[in-house]
């Protein structure tokens, strides 16, 4: 492990990919603040969001996570990162607490508490496989220079090892 920590410490700030099922449990949510926080003072380069929850990935199929996950992420300052879908159902569909639904929430004031952001539906639709996208991002990173976070299901990075390897 100190080998691994040395060749994080050679490339500067550690680059970070998230795999969360955010939108239903309050661990993701946290970890998503959290991260952006440490993105945003410089103390990690946050590359990508992976949802390891796909939307209707919920009892009632109506889970909006993607638009969620999009407007969470404009809040807190990040509208731009890139958010890979993950295109597998988990085998646990359980939504503890839905607050996905918060996109269809207003203030007192009447304002939504999560703004649409420049993502229409159609380009929400069109957001990358998840093992796309980590291939894309991994394969233009040096050599042990990301940090793969997972607080939801493991289906995308399962996904991921089964793609196998890309050989030049």
């Amino acid at each position: 492990t100190s080998k691994f920590y040395a060749s994080l410490a050679a490339v500067g700030k550690p680059r970070v990919i998230l795999d969360t099922d955010l939108g239903s449990s309050m661990d993701d949510l946290f970890t998503v603040d959290l991260a952006a926080r440490m993105h945003k003072q410089g103390k990690l380069d946050l590359m990508a969001v992976m949802m390891d929850r796909p939307d209707g990935c919920d009892p009632d199929k109506k889970g909006e996570f993607l638009t969620f996950a999009d407007r969470y992420l404009a809040s807190l300052g990040l509208g731009d990162l890139p958010i890979g879908k993950s295109a597998s159902l988990p085998e646990d569909q359980t939504v503890f607490n839905p607050y996905w639904t918060l996109i269809y929430s207003n203030n007192v004031t009447g304002v939504g508490l999560l703004l649409p952001t420049n993502r229409t539906p159609d380009k929400i639709a069109t957001l990358p496989d998840a093992v796309a996208l980590y291939r894309r991002l991994l394969n233009n990173a040096p050599d042990k220079s990301v940090v793969i976070c997972s607080t939801g299901f493991l289906s995308n990075l399962k996904a991921l090892v089964e793609s196998g390897m890309d050989y030049e």
